[in-house]
């Protein structure tokens, strides 16, 4: 099983794209006539993919975290209390992404814990940051909820964080996997060493 979802999420489908001269199977034209019951014959043509694969990685710890910080607790929950700002702020950051970018495939990447190989290298690595607050952490499994409903894989690897698994996959998608463009969405500044064009 592939890791990266190679398949544009539903409501992918009725938005604008970039203008491009190839045809994607996935966005086919759409002929609407008079004899389907509309009162008038509509002719429409669905929005063309981008004719290069781009793949879009997303650091989902980053973006979930910002969310959490950027919208209020008090106004994100639901009925038996549980918040879900962060998977509101990441749900909206992800559709406006992907509508405005217009990847051929995506993946997430999550960090797991907290301990990761550099703890063991050097034990003061990230020493003076406080714990993650345990409203964001309850919501990270809806964040893999929401992915899930709409086909979009996510990477956890332990040991390593997001940025870690984001940079491996953006190396391996261009100098393997034959990707024309690797797209990366993440708060983390350490992200500017994987920039090449």
């Amino acid at each position: 099983m592939p890791i990266f979802s190679p398949r544009v999420p539903p409501f992918m489908a009725a938005t604008p794209a970039r203008r491009c001269s190839c045809w994607s199977p996935i966005n086919p034209p759409i002929s609407v006539s008079a004899n389907s019951g509309l009162a008038n014959s509509v002719s429409v043509r669905a929005p063309r993919l981008p004719c290069v694969s781009r793949l879009l990685l997303i650091d989902g710890h980053s973006i979930a975290y910002r969310a959490f910080f950027a919208l209020p607790m008090e106004n994100f929950s639901t009925s038996t209390g549980q918040h879900t700002n962060a998977v509101y702020g990441f749900t909206s950051m992800l559709i406006n992404v992907l509508r405005d970018e217009v990847p051929t495939h995506v993946a997430v990447a999550f960090d797991i814990s907290r301990q990761t190989f550099r703890m063991a290298e050097y034990p003061e690595y990230k020493a003076g940051r406080s714990a993650t607050p345990d409203e964001f952490k309850g919501q990270i499994s809806l964040l893999h909820e929401v992915l899930d409903a709409l086909r979009i894989r996510y990477v956890e690897v332990d040991g390593f964080e997001a940025d870690d698994v984001l940079g491996t996959l953006a190396t391996v998608a261009i100098e393997h996997a034959g990707l024309d463009e690797v797209l990366i969405c993440s708060g983390d500044r350490d992200a500017f060493q994987l920039v090449s064009d």
